[in-house]
């Protein structure tokens, strides 16, 4: 009810960057060099930035979420700037340990969006869609 289009005709979303403390191996994207995380990551802001609809706060320009005390921090600065939604992004594998923290934390509406993986070569990118699938299935049993 809360986010009725012709009521509410903008959204603003808490996006926050669930990361971790282990380094991943090293994915290149093919296409660009880098690491295919940061350009998924990039990926991923273009989409919301582009939406007119959705004023974006990135709490990841604040603080990086990798344990419960940094996650109860992004929580805090979402709730701080009034957002409506927080996304949860990973485009490399985070802590599933993390999902009762931001369940706790958080009560209102909640995204979590996984990734594309890089389909050739022989490492896999980031798990993105494992570490999501992850989180969602822990929130589900909550």
């Amino acid at each position: 009810e809360r986010f009725r289009f012709s009521e509410y005709p903008r959204v603003k979303v808490g996006l926050v960057h669930l990361d971790r403390k282990r380094p991943w191996p090293s994915c290149k994207n093919p296409a660009t060099g880098n690491e295919w995380s940061v350009d998924m990551k990039e990926r991923m802001l273009g989409i919301l930035q582009s939406l007119d609809f959705v004023d974006l706060y990135r709490t990841d320009q604040n603080i990086r979420v990798n344990d419960d005390r940094s996650l109860r921090e992004a929580v805090k600065l979402c709730r701080g700037e009034e957002v409506d939604v927080i996304v949860g992004i990973q485009p490399t594998i985070s802590d599933g340990r993390l999902a009762p923290v931001l369940s706790q934390e958080w009560g209102p509406a909640l995204v979590l969006w996984a990734s594309p993986e890089e389909q050739t070569g022989e490492m896999i990118s980031g798990n993105s869609l494992v570490g999501t699938h992850l989180m969602a299935a822990t929130l589900r049993q909550l």
